[in-house]
């Protein structure tokens, strides 16, 4: 169905404006740290 798009509504539904500012604000400061090389788990831990 989703793939399809049968279920899809018919009309888009953008953001409203402070929600979009927020979210791409989110999305910018994402960047700030890197991505690390691995990931500690909780079994590397102990």
């Amino acid at each position: 169905m989703q793939k399809s798009g049968v279920e899809a509504p018919a009309d888009d539904r953008p953001m409203q404006g402070d929600v979009a500012k927020r979210t791409y604000q989110r999305y910018l400061k994402s960047f700030e740290k890197e991505v690390p090389e691995q990931f500690e788990t909780e079994s590397s831990l102990r």
